[in-house]
């Protein structure tokens, strides 16, 4: 049980890191200023590593943790949509 919750903590945390380094070149190349090539190139050099990484650590998961990982992180669908449209206040 404790190396379910260490792989399941893991998983909780590869995740954001995953999508964020990812959406630093998205981020930069959706600006509409003229962008900087060697900006870009430094940015990539980190980025692409960074994802890389943490697909390649996801994916070497048990599947039972991304199973669980899977219903966790879509138990927290309905609470998102109740805050993002529930009536203000």
């Amino acid at each position: 049980m404790f190396s379910l919750i260490i792989m399941l903590s893991t998983l909780s945390c590869l995740l954001p890191y995953l999508f964020s380094s990812l959406s630093e070149i998205a981020l930069y190349l959706r600006k509409k200023k003229p962008y900087n090539k060697q900006r870009l190139l430094s940015a990539s050099l980190i980025s692409i590593p960074a994802f890389l990484y943490s697909l390649w650590a996801i994916t070497g998961l048990e599947y039972e943790v991304l199973f669980w990982g899977a219903i966790l992180l879509t138990s927290g669908v309905p609470i998102y949509a109740y805050m993002k449209f529930r009536p203000p206040k």
